[in-house]
C-alpha cells in the first residue's frame, strides 16, 4: 500500500509531459554543468519516485537532457510549518477525526447492502466495515492490478453512498469541519503566492512539489474553495453533511479534490488585450480552473494579482497561526514555509 504503483508512475510521467507542453517557456534550457532546476518531495519513497517520474516526463524520458534535482523535505514531527507534510508536525491533527460521524452514515447505508447479501444465502455475517473494505478494495485493486472483481458487486447508488462516507470523514479530518485545516494549508499558499508576486529574484519559473494526499485539502480550505458553509446554516456546520441522507448539493467532494495524483496549482498570467491588461492569478484544481470567491474578474476565472495578494493577506490574518492552533510544544517551531528560498 505504501509503494508507487505502475499506473501511478505512469501518471506522474504523463503529468510531467503535460507540463512541458503547457509551459515550455518556463522550463530551463540545458546548460553545461547546470543542475539548478529543482522539484520538491516529501521523504516517503513513493513521493520521491513520483517526483523522479515527473522529471522524466518533463524532458521526454531522455536521461541526458534531464537537468536539476529532487529536493527531499523531512516529514518529522517537529518541523513546524516548514514541511510538505504539516499534518505530521501538528500535534492536534488526528487521523481518526470524522470517524464517528462517517461511522453513523456507514451503518445507515450498509444495512440494506448487508440484507441483500444475506438474501443471497452467503451464510457470512457481514458487518458494515466488511462492506466498506470491499468497496475500498475495488479502488485499490483497480489502481494496482487494473481491475477488481469487487467493483460490480455494488450498485451506482451504493457507490454514491460510499463517496458520501469519505466526504463526511474528510470534511471533519481534512476540511472545513476542523479549525486546523486552513492553518495547515496557509504556509504553502503564502510561500507560493510570494513566488508568483516576485518574478525577478526567483531562481526558477516553475515550482512543483510532491507530498501526501492529505495536503491538497488543506490548501483548498486555506484558499476558501469547496466551502459548504456558504450554502448552509453558518451556526450549525453539521447541516452541510446530514448523516441520514446524501446532500447532493454539497460543494465538498473529495473525489474531485484528491483523486490519484490530485494536484493544486497557482498560475501567474500576463495579459495584454482590449479587455484585460496586467498580471492575474488563476487557481487550477486537477488542471481545471477554480475561481476564488469574490475574485474572478480576470480571464479564465482568474484574479488580478494585486487583489489576489490582498485576498491571501486577509486569509493569512485569519489562518496564519500554525503553531498556536496546533498546540505546538516543541522548540524551534515556525509558522513559515521557507523551503523554496
Amino acid at each position: 500500500m505504501e509503494k508507487l504503483t505502475k499506473s501511478g508512475g505512469l501518471e506522474a510521467f504523463n503529468f510531467g509531459t503535460q507540463l512541458a507542453y503547457r509551459y515550455p517557456h518556463l522550463l530551463p534550457m540545458k546548460k553545461k554543468n547546470e543542475s539548478s532546476f529543482k522539484v520538491w518531495a516529501s521523504e516517503a519513497n513513493r513521493t520521491k519516485q513520483s517526483a523522479n517520474a515527473l522529471f522524466a516526463g518533463l524532458y521526454g524520458g531522455i536521461q541526458e537532457d534531464m537537468i536539476g534535482q529532487v529536493m527531499v523535505i523531512a516529514e518529522g514531527e517537529e518541523q513546524g510549518a516548514n514541511t510538505l507534510t504539516p499534518h505530521e508536525s501538528c500535534p492536534r491533527f488526528s487521523d481518526t477525526a470524522g470517524s464517528k460521524e462517517a461511522g453513523i452514515w456507514l451503518k445507515y447505508y450498509t444495512d440494506p447492502i448487508i440484507a441483500r447479501f444475506a438474501a443471497m444465502g452467503t451464510r457470512f455475517n457481514f458487518s458494515a466495515n466488511d462492506v466498506l473494505a470491499m468497496q475500498e478494495l475495488c479502488g485499490y485493486e483497480t489502481v494496482i492490478r487494473g481491475s477488481s472483481p469487487f467493483c460490480p458487486i455494488f450498485t451506482p447508488e451504493e457507490w454514491l453512498s460510499f463517496e458520501y462516507y469519505f466526504d463526511i470523514k474528510y470534511h471533519y479530518q481534512l476540511g472545513y469541519g476542523t479549525d486546523i485545516s486552513p492553518r495547515l494549508g496557509m504556509p504553502w499558499v503564502v510561500a507560493s503566492s510570494n513566488l508568483l508576486n516576485d518574478t525577478k529574484t526567483m531562481d526558477q519559473d516553475l515550482y512543483v512539489s510532491f507530498t501526501h494526499r492529505e495536503e491538497p485539502p488543506f490548501i483548498l480550505t486555506a484558499l476558501g474553495l469547496y466551502n459548504n458553509s456558504c450554502y448552509a446554516d453558518a451556526d450549525n456546520i453539521n447541516t452541510t453533511f446530514p448523516l441520514d441522507q446524501i446532500n447532493y448539493q454539497r460543494a465538498w467532494r473529495t473525489s474531485e479534490i484528491i483523486p490519484v495524483l490530485g494536484h493544486v496549482a497557482l498560475e501567474r498570467l500576463e495579459c495584454v488585450s482590449v479587455t484585460h491588461n496586467g498580471s492575474f492569478v488563476r487557481v487550477l484544481v486537477n488542471s481545471a480552473p477554480k475561481p476564488l470567491p469574490h475574485c474572478a474578474s480576470g480571464p479564465g476565472g482568474s484574479c488580478p494579482l494585486s487583489n489576489y495578494m490582498d485576498y491571501v493577506q486577509q486569509r493569512h490574518a485569519l489562518y496564519g497561526n500554525f503553531s498556536k492552533t496546533c498546540g505546538v510544544q516543541y522548540k524551534g517551531t515556525t509558522d513559515v514555509l521557507s523551503i523554496y528560498s
